[in-house]
């Protein structure tokens, strides 16, 4: 079995069991039964895999529903993403760079639309840091965004008369080692 999960405060049978319990849910986009569980994990009695389920659910690693069935969720899954690294506002407009940046969703809250856009002009406020920034279908008056102007990067706060809005700056980052 793969080991896909590098927790601590986990048994090794423990992170055994959760480890197939994630690539189960993979795999057939429901949680295992019990017997699955147990037939997965090389275990003959289905106490100790009730046990180990109970253990994971304390621990802060699952939940389960209450006496229902394949009701087993994963609790903050960490997802690495490889974020496009953008230099220039003409590859932001094309969508296309050849760099990629590698970051997990427990540091910041990104996801596969996310991409980091680092300012290179030194007129601009932010000139030299590196913004993450996540496309989204709507803003909020309280979001500070990143848009084009005349092939200028703009960074503000949102407002609804705003057009060109590549996506909303989730942090900005000094340097990327």
């Amino acid at each position: 079995m793969v080991d896909s999960v590098t927790k601590e405060n986990l048994s090794k049978r423990q992170l055994e069991v959760l480890t197939y319990i994630k690539k189960y849910i993979s795999e057939n986009g429901y949680s295992p039964s019990v017997r699955d569980i147990c037939k997965g994990c090389n275990l003959s009695s289905s106490s100790t895999v009730h046990a180990h389920i109970q253990t994971l659910v304390n621990k802060g690693y699952i939940k389960k529903g209450n006496n229902k069935f394949r009701t087993i969720e994963i609790i903050d899954d960490e997802k690495m993403y490889s974020l496009p690294l953008i230099l220039d506002i003409n590859l932001l407009k094309d969508n296309y760079t050849t760099q990629y940046i590698k970051m997990s969703n427990k540091m910041f809250e990104i996801d596969n639309k996310s991409f980091i856009l680092k300012i290179t002009d030194p007129l601009n406020n932010y000139y030299n840091n590196y913004l993450i920034v996540n496309k989204q279908d709507f803003y909020t008056k309280s979001d500070i965004v990143v848009l084009s102007n005349n092939n200028e990067i703009i960074v503000r706060e949102y407002n609804n008369e705003l057009i060109n809005i590549y996506g909303k700056v989730v942090t900005i980052i000094n340097n990327i080692k």
